[in-house]
């Protein structure tokens, strides 16, 4: 009876150990994941970033009026804020 009783108490404590490194490869999985997510998300919005400066200059270049031009200096102070 007790060999049984250590035999059920091993296993207890095999499946909980099994649980736990199943967890944690989940958390991590998880975690990469979602690392993986924000850095696209990051790289979206500095390529929409970018192609509103290309499109600023290109309208400047096409018409070089006031509004565009205070649009482009606009963007470049938006530039030198978010570089801070």
């Amino acid at each position: 009876m007790a060999a049984l009783v250590v035999a059920l108490v091993a296993f207890g404590v095999e499946w909980d150990r099994r649980n736990r490194e199943t967890a944690r490869q989940e958390t991590e999985t998880a975690r990469a994941e979602n690392e993986r997510a924000e850095e696209r998300e990051r790289a979206a919005r500095r390529a929409r970033i970018q192609n509103r400066g290309t499109i600023l200059q290109i309208r400047y270049q096409v018409e070089p009026n006031e509004a565009n031009g205070q649009a482009l200096r606009d963007f470049l102070a938006f530039l030198q804020e978010y570089g801070e």
